[in-house]
């Protein structure tokens, strides 16, 4: 079902990048409109899914266990994703930005391994941290931007050491 959501998502969007190369849509105003065209259409079908990932993320960072713990019950999580599943993830902060949701991922690393990870330095202009994609992963992005390879500003909060595996 996700597949479809994606493919149907990409057909209604010209704007998009392309579908092997990253899927990041060029203009944020024309994907939100694709978006919550999809939403509302197939609400049903993929608004529960995304409620439920929040929440275990959520009952996972409020818990009392220790870090270590948790760190581990994040990896079980990200585990179970599929890389369409990240995808729809990934689109949802995009479309919604700034909410709990994106912290949430952002502090889990959730998109660590989402495929075509080198088109998310343009994260942040749709407001979605780069520590979302991994620590390590935002600090290589920071020193490549250092040497001027890249063209982007990770936000300060990017730029903190990853915890260890």
């Amino acid at each position: 079902m996700v597949n479809y959501l994606l493919q149907e998502l990409y057909a209604s969007n010209p704007d998009f990048t392309g579908p092997s190369s990253g899927v990041y849509p060029r203009d944020k105003e024309s994907f939100q409109e694709a978006y919550n065209q999809l939403r509302n259409k197939y609400d049903n079908n993929f608004s529960h899914y995304l409620r439920s990932i929040y929440h275990l993320l959520k009952f996972i960072h409020l818990s009392t266990i220790d870090e270590d713990s948790k760190r581990s019950f994040y990896k079980m999580v990200r585990g179970r994703l599929t890389s369409d599943e990240l995808r729809i993830i990934f689109y949802n902060c995009i479309y919604i930005a700034n909410d709990d949701f994106n912290n949430l991922i952002a502090d889990t690393a959730l998109l660590k391994y989402i495929p075509n990870k080198e088109w998310s330095v343009e994260s942040e202009k749709y407001s979605l941290k780069l520590k979302s994609f991994g620590w390590r992963y935002a600090e290589e992005v920071a020193q490549r931007i250092k040497r001027h390879e890249i063209n982007s500003t990770p936000s300060p909060s990017d730029h903190q050491p990853e915890p260890a595996n």
